[in-house]
């Protein structure tokens, strides 16, 4: 009678699975209006990271996130003093994310 709740929830259950933040410890660089700023990725998921900015302010329209080989077009979702969350354009893929993962259980 409420299999088709279970399967909702189910599939609910999923998608928080493939965009749930990971924590991480990355070092990584924002590319915004021609210069390069240093951040710390904090958390990262398919959809979007969290940023540590350690100097002056975060930025606060679209730049590009690099770290590690990847590169990713994002969006300046919000800010607060040190920290900005990003939106990425295009989601990670499951591969990338895991070897994003990958590499920093090997710096662990």
């Amino acid at each position: 009678m409420f299999d088709w709740l279970f399967k909702l929830r189910a599939r609910k259950l999923a998608i928080r699975r493939h965009y749930r933040l990971n924590g991480v410890t990355i070092d990584a660089k924002i590319a915004c209006e021609g210069h390069f700023i240093p951040v710390t990725m904090r958390d990262v998921s398919q959809r979007g990271a969290r940023t540590h900015v350690p100097h002056g302010h975060p930025p606060t329209n679209t730049v590009w996130l690099h770290w590690h080989g990847f590169e990713k077009m994002a969006r300046v979702a919000w800010s607060n003093d040190d920290e900005c969350g990003l939106h990425f354009a295009s989601p990670l893929s499951l591969e990338e994310l895991d070897k994003i993962l990958a590499a920093q259980e090997e710096q662990a």
